[in-house]
């Protein structure tokens, strides 16, 4: 509504434009310099095509009571002082909306009544075209000079406390249809410690000097996140902690330009960062730490590593080189941090097996031993007699200690080869010139065995 108040404004603030520029046209009747006449703006072929002015005239210039009709169909019906509406008197727009009541200088100010193409009414006063209130504005209780009162102002605010010299001076509350300030004042604006409340529900509460809040302030927003520390010109600047409403985020460190920027520590549920920040985001050196244990250390660009860094993955490993956004691109070394615990192999049985019988190759849980992922049982069934051989397997970073299976005379043997390679371990069993194979790889940076079973090559 307010908007259209405003769009009113500026139709009537065009149409006393139109009144004051000098016009061509004729006095249709009547006196149109000093008395009552009747004054025509532009012709085409004898038809008025511009706008018409009925009323008194002094000098040549319209001068107490007068009716100006505009082409687009607006008109006025009132009191004219020097060419402007001036007095009382009734504008008329042609969508059917109206103002009656005071005019100062063409603008509605005063008291009034307005009622909109929705014959929605506006009773009050108004200033310079907006609508005030249905108060007049000035002090309406107590001693607004030098005392305590309230006082109504013409922009619509109101203040009630303390005042000096006609101005708020001391404590006080300051409404605004946007937020109340409630503190102490000093010539008419707040200075000292206050509170400003606003209706989305955002408080802001510290020192305020010339209405501006400056030094140590707490912010609360509408969404229960909080801020405590420094404001400066620019918001939130300087020393400061942040906390989301549900304790998830936080930050502790510099702000500017109430943004993360300098020195600061980012925590969220799962990770933190401490280190540098520019603009709320991770740049320059820093460390981020993850809850899993894995730790990134070195150069951040827009929240990724970039540049030298150093990466202790969660199970002990460590990356050093060049990262690009968040990416390793150029490995200086990787070693573990961890020492793996020597294991012997175990073979807990050697068996002949006749090659005219099959065997199948099968994976299990030793029983009564280590279940830990750097043990596995395979398990040799006999097909014929049911009967079964087993053994444990081991194995530590840089190299495997297992049991292999090879072709040894006209029978097949399993036999302990120790440090096999780590990226492949074959077992193979040949007959009637067909080998079955089963292997163990690693599997990433984890050391875990995979049987992939055993398949006819």
């Amino acid at each position: 509504m307010k908007n259209k108040l405003i769009l009113l404004l500026i139709l009537l603030c065009s149409v006393l434009n139109i009144i004051a520029q000098p016009k061509t046209g004729k006095c249709k009747k009547g006196d149109c310099i000093n008395g009552y006449g009747e004054y025509v703006y532009g012709f085409n072929n004898g038809d008025r095509v511009g706008d018409k002015y009925e009323g008194e005239w002094v000098n040549g210039i319209y001068s107490g009571k007068g009716k100006y009709y505009w082409v687009n169909g607006d008109s006025y019906d009132g009191d004219w002082v020097n060419g402007n509406m001036t007095g009382k008197g009734k504008l008329v727009w042609a969508n059917g909306s109206s103002y009656e009541g005071d005019f100062v200088n063409g603008q509605r100010t005063g008291a009034g009544t307005y009622i909109n193409e929705y014959e929605v009414s506006y009773v009050g006063y108004f200033d310079n075209g907006n609508y005030i209130g249905k108060t007049k504005p000035g002090c309406q209780s107590g001693n607004c000079i030098d005392g305590t009162g309230l006082v109504l102002y013409e922009n619509g605010s109101t203040y009630e406390g303390e005042f000096k010299n006609g101005k708020p001076n001391g404590k006080g509350v300051l409404t605004w249809p946007a937020y109340t300030h409630s503190g102490e004042f000093k010539d008419g604006v707040p200075n000292g410690v206050g509170t400003e409340k606003w209706g989305d529900g955002r408080t802001f509460s510290g020192n305020y000097v010339n209405g501006f809040l400056r030094g140590k302030s707490v912010k609360i927003d509408s969404d229960g996140s909080r801020y405590e520390g420094f404001w400066g010109d620019h918001g939130m600047e300087g020393y400061g902690e942040y906390y989301s409403a549900d304790s998830s985020v936080s930050y502790k460190g510099e702000w500017s330009y109430s943004m993360y920027n300098g020195h600061g520590t980012l925590t969220y549920t799962t990770y933190s960062y401490t280190g540098s920040f520019v603009d709320g985001k991770y740049e320059g050196q820093g460390v981020l730490t993850c809850n899993d244990g894995s730790v990134q250390t070195g150069n951040f660009s827009k929240n990724l590593a970039d540049g030298h860094g150093v990466r202790i993955n969660k199970d002990g490993t460590r990356e050093e080189g060049t990262w690009r956004y968040g990416d390793l691109v150029s490995n200086v070394n990787s070693v573990s941090d961890k020492k793996p615990e020597e294991k012997p192999v175990e073979v807990q049985k050697t068996e002949e097996f006749p090659l005219e019988t099959s065997y199948e190759i099968v994976q299990g849980i030793m029983s009564n031993r280590d279940p830990s992922p750097y043990s596995l049982q395979i398990e040799i069934v006999h097909r014929k007699v049911k009967t079964s051989v087993s053994w444990l397997m081991t194995t530590e970073i840089v190299s495997i200690k297992a049991v292999s299976f090879k072709v040894s005379g006209s029978a097949g043997s399993w036999q302990d080869i120790t440090n096999a390679p780590a990226y492949l371990l074959e077992k193979k069993y040949s007959y009637n010139n067909k080998t079955y194979i089963f292997e163990t790889q690693l599997n990433g940076i984890d050391i875990w065995f995979e049987l992939f079973g055993y398949g006819e090559y």
